[in-house]
């Protein structure tokens, strides 16, 4: 087992979720580039940094005037193999906070299915300005969405979305290269969710 793993291992084993977060930065520290560096620096804004088993992944969100930063213990023993993965989860829950969604619960509107919707926008285009100005892990994301319920994959950027593409120019990414992507769960994503996927990626 490499040391990063039986580092995170021991974090989540002996209960110190802030340790989750003494290995973010000395991944970003390793990775050197400058603009995670930057984005980091929100971590000084977390109140609480906790394990919770009512987080099926990981979250970020205010709680009694506190900012909190969630880890479920099994999804970071599963998915985060690599500290390029685990610097992927916490800027992509840090992203949340700068782009300003923790908000959007506080709106007049607040029903399961706008909430849903809306998570799933913000959730698409922050893995996309990761993948685009940061860094990708496409292990991480793979095994996220690549074999769940097809219509997870929407989360994949396209290179992984159409990895059955190998000769693909993805400029020539087309409504039918998705329909074949999603092959028999077509009939769930209409033309324009198809193409939103392609405008927001």
């Amino acid at each position: 087992m490499s040391n990063f793993r039986t580092e995170l291992i021991n974090a989540i084993e002996t209960e110190k979720p802030d340790a989750l977060l003494s290995l973010t930065i000395n991944c970003a520290y390793h990775n050197q580039n400058p603009g995670i560096l930057n984005l980091l620096t929100e971590l000084a804004d977390i109140s609480v940094c906790e394990f919770s088993e009512k987080t099926p992944t990981a979250s970020i969100g205010f709680s009694n005037s506190k900012l909190y930063l969630r880890f479920n213990k099994g999804f970071i023993k599963k998915y985060v193999s690599t500290p390029d993965c685990l610097l992927f989860v916490v800027l992509h829950e840090l992203m949340h906070k700068i782009y300003g969604d923790l908000f959007t619960n506080l709106t007049n509107n607040k029903s399961d299915s706008n909430n849903f919707i809306a998570n799933i926008a913000f959730d698409l285009h922050i893995n996309r300005k990761l993948c685009h100005d940061f860094l990708c892990v496409p292990t991480l994301l793979s095994n996220l969405y690549g074999t769940q319920d097809p219509l997870s994959r929407v989360f994949l950027p396209p290179e992984l979305l159409l990895r059955d593409y190998p000769k693909l120019n993805l400029s020539s990414v087309s409504y039918e290269h998705l329909r074949d992507a999603f092959a028999h769960q077509i009939n769930k994503l209409p033309p324009a969710t198809l193409n939103g996927i392609l405008f927001i990626w």
